[in-house]
């Protein structure tokens, strides 16, 4: 996908130097260039900062939230969950 992204943003600014009209929004001469800007790099650094609190969440509490599943019980779902059912 980035290289797909790469290649765009060369043959926009490729043609737009040859003076055609070109209206990509990664061109600094789009109308909307400083939406898309302001969009992408929003969306970026919220999708970055939350999945870094959510490992950092995930890591730091890891004992305390798995530590009622043995592992013993770990390995009965993984290689034969039917010895789960209560007889």
């Amino acid at each position: 996908m980035d290289r797909q992204q790469e290649n765009a943003q060369k043959i926009a600014e490729f043609l737009e130097s040859k003076g055609f009209k070109v209206r990509y929004p990664g061109l600094k001469s789009h109308p909307q260039y400083e939406v898309f800007f302001f969009f992408f790099f929003f969306f970026f650094f919220f999708f970055f900062f939350f999945f870094l609190v959510l490992y950092l969440f995930i890591s730091s509490f890891k004992n305390y939230l798995f530590s009622f599943i043995t592992h013993k019980q770990v390995d009965q779902v993984l290689f034969c969950p039917s010895k789960l059912v209560q007889q």
